[in-house]
């Protein structure tokens, strides 16, 4: 099994954006995460990086976020995706393409939320896929280093005392930006131009970075299915389903900046293949 995490984790690893973050010592702990959310209860997951060129989210982060959701909502696990009200039509017509029941807490950028209201009790896990961290002044940053505060809801706080309460939390990324690779913060600010000021300094329990976050996603929503003995792994035909609802309803290309089939500049192909060879493995 072992053997199957490593190749799966050399596959979500490939950098074809050449943003050099990935090196021989990135080992992903993909095994305990694994391990983890199959004892899971209650699972919360966010996403959503906005592109204020385009006025929208993003394409990476809702198609790893949705099929991770899927999965755990398949081993009888509730599943609360978390994400700002902006983004209501993009997720709740992207969830038609599933199979299983997943609840949603949209968020209003002109309230203010209780821990409690959106850590209930049973609450096990917390997953941020692709969602802005914050870095050492407070603020959100673009790669470009612009503030993008004003267009997402502050989950910081309630990421660090989800932590702080024995939940356990993940961050998957692929900048250093992202809420959760706080961990990393030493390595980001001297790998990533201007990291010092860009990148979160917001950790988790658990850390995955990967060529582009969907890919995570893609690959425990993958791994979980495997080891429940759930023979139907996803199709590519369900990453085409979900992408083409997402950008019907909104989302666009985070480097393109427009509502493109594609993700982080990568046409839809890629995203298959990359699932393609995780179901090559696992079958």
């Amino acid at each position: 099994m072992l053997k199957i995490y490593n190749e799966i984790d050399d596959i979500i690893k490939q950098d074809p954006g050449k943003r050099n973050l990935i090196n021989e010592d990135t080992h992903n702990p993909l095994s305990e995460i694994v391990n983890s959310l199959e004892k899971g209860k209650h699972v919360l997951l966010t996403t959503g990086f906005y592109i204020p060129e385009a006025n929208s989210i993003e394409t990476d982060g809702p198609l790893g976020t949705l099929l991770l959701a899927d999965s755990l909502s398949s081993l009888g696990i509730e599943v609360t995706i978390l994400i700002e009200d902006y983004a209501e039509d993009i997720f709740l017509n992207a969830y038609k393409c599933l199979d299983n029941k997943i609840n949603f807490k949209f968020l209003s950028l002109d309230k203010s939320y209780t821990y409690q209201e959106l850590v209930s009790d049973d609450v096990t896990h917390f997953i941020a896929l692709e969602r802005p961290g914050a870095a050492s002044d407070g603020n959100y940053y673009n790669h470009k280093g612009n503030t993008i505060n004003s267009y997402h809801y502050p989950l910081d706080a309630h990421f660090k005392k989800a932590k702080k309460n024995g939940v356990i939390t993940i961050g998957i990324g692929d900048g250093g930006n992202e809420l959760g690779l706080g961990n990393m913060y030493n390595y980001f600010k001297k790998a990533v131009a201007n990291g010092e000021k860009n990148c979160t300094i917001i950790g988790s329990d658990y850390l995955v970075l990967a060529g582009v976050s969907n890919w995570a996603g893609y690959a425990l929503a993958s791994l979980l299915k495997y080891k429940s003995k759930n023979n139907t792994l996803y199709s590519t035909h369900k990453i085409d389903c979900l992408l083409t609802t997402i950008v019907e309803y909104g989302a666009v290309d985070g480097i393109r900046k427009k509502q493109t089939k594609t993700v982080d500049g990568l046409d839809l192909g890629y995203e298959e293949q990359i699932l393609e060879k995780i179901n090559c493995i696992l079958q």
